[in-house]
C-alpha cells in the first residue's frame, strides 16, 4: 500500500494499545477510591474501637478500686463522645 491508499483509513493499534476517551480512566479511578467522608468515618470508628479494646485490657486492674474503675469508664465515655461530636461537626459542615 502506498501513502495515497492509507490516507482515509485509521491505523489500527495493537489490542493492548487501545486508547480510552479522555477522562474515562480518571472517573474509573475516582469511583474506586473511598470518599474523604468515608475515610474520616472509618478513622473515628477505628479510634472508638481502640478505646473499647484498651478499656477491656485495663478493666481487670481498674475493677480492684472503685475510683480507678470510674476514671476508666469516664475516660472511655468522654473519649468516645468527643470523637462522636467531631464526626458530627464534620457531617454538619458538609
Amino acid at each position: 500500500m502506498d501513502a495515497s491508499q492509507t490516507r482515509g483509513r485509521r491505523a489500527s493499534s495493537p489490542p493492548g494499545n487501545q486508547r480510552t476517551p479522555p477522562g474515562t480512566s480518571d472517573r474509573k479511578e475516582q469511583s474506586r477510591r473511598p470518599s474523604p467522608g468515608t475515610i474520616k468515618t472509618l478513622g473515628y470508628a477505628i479510634s472508638t474501637l481502640s478505646v473499647i479494646l484498651l478499656g477491656i485490657v485495663s478493666w481487670k486492674s481498674a475493677s480492684a478500686d472503685m475510683l480507678l474503675m470510674l476514671c476508666l469508664l469516664g475516660g472511655m465515655a468522654t473519649s468516645i463522645t468527643g470523637m462522636a461530636l467531631r464526626w458530627l461537626s464534620y457531617r454538619l459542615e458538609k
